[in-house]
């Protein structure tokens, strides 16, 4: 956005909008950022986590030209080698009660480090842990190399790893509940769970729809097309949690959401070319907790 001036957004043609960086590689489609304000605008999130964000140049942007400026950036570098970050966004009237760190020098069981790594918002007042984010992209199934099958090793080094995160936290926060977010890049239901999730599970953590017992249908987060073009929905992005913090805090509102664009809803891809219109290839994941 080197090149701005002053221009109004939401009335430039993509080639406009393209011209108002000099970077080498291009803005992301302005169409489907115009979307992804509408979907975001509608919901009002308080805090948004976001995963396979262009750092937080990007992040920042996104903020001041879509979101009326209205929050507050909290990410860092993360250790993706092809430009996939993580971040959180806070509504800046409550962001001063947030305490930001990430993890990514983590040492993993396989002597290798994570993915991207994971990142930790905690909510603070009057000097006590009220609640904590865990938000991570792990190992996707991708194996560029043909050393890993299917990333299942790193993937599940870096579910250890997380395991014990969470742990450490809430043996340190008792009372406060911890959320683990993000792209797990696997299934994690319990009716099919792969195996590199065991680390997880063995913690009794549960997923926030699963836990509001919604049908398998309404858990999907990602429409993938195999070679053949056969549409496979499935679940990729979790909010896990304890069933007792569940229990204590979560209010009904809790589902994936369509994306929307002029007062319409985007269509459920059945091609690849249809999904490839989205605005994001995963869908939004939108839960409240109770404070």
């Amino acid at each position: 956005m080197d090149k701005y001036k002053d221009e109004i957004v939401h009335e430039l043609t993509e080639p406009k909008w393209q011209m108002l960086s000099t970077s080498l590689l291009p803005n992301k489609n302005l169409k489907k950022l115009l979307a992804l304000k509408e979907t975001y605008k509608a919901h009002d999130p308080d805090i948004l986590l976001l995963i396979e964000v262009g750092g937080s140049e990007s992040l920042n942007n996104f903020n001041k030209y879509f979101l009326d400026d209205a929050y507050e950036v909290f990410t860092s570098a993360s250790n993706s080698d092809r430009g996939i970050d993580l971040g959180f966004m806070v509504k800046k009237e409550i962001a001063s009660f947030f305490e930001f760190s990430a993890y990514v020098d983590n040492l993993l069981s396989n002597q290798k480090k994570f993915s991207r790594g994971v990142f930790e918002l905690k909510l603070k007042k009057e000097e006590e842990i009220k609640m904590i984010f865990l938000l991570t992209h792990l190992k996707s199934k991708l194996n560029l190399k043909k050393l890993d099958f299917e990333g299942r090793g790193q993937r599940q080094a870096e579910t250890m790893e997380l395991a014990k995160i969470y742990q450490s936290l809430k043996m340190k926060y008792p009372n406060a509940p911890v959320f683990i977010c993000g792209d797990l890049n696997g299934i994690y239901q319990k009716e099919a769970q792969e195996e590199e999730y065991l680390p997880l599970s063995n913690l009794n953590l549960i997923d926030a729809l699963e836990f509001k017992k919604a049908p398998i249908e309404e858990r999907v987060s990602y429409i993938y097309f195999d070679k053949g073009g056969n549409k496979r929905p499935m679940q990729l992005d979790y909010v896990l949690a304890s069933t007792q913090d569940f229990t204590r805090l979560l209010p009904q509102s809790t589902e994936i959401i369509n994306f929307e664009f002029e007062k319409k809803y985007y269509l459920t891809p059945n091609s690849l070319p249809q999904k490839e219109k989205l605005p994001s290839d995963h869908y939004p994941y939108f839960f409240q907790v109770k404070l």
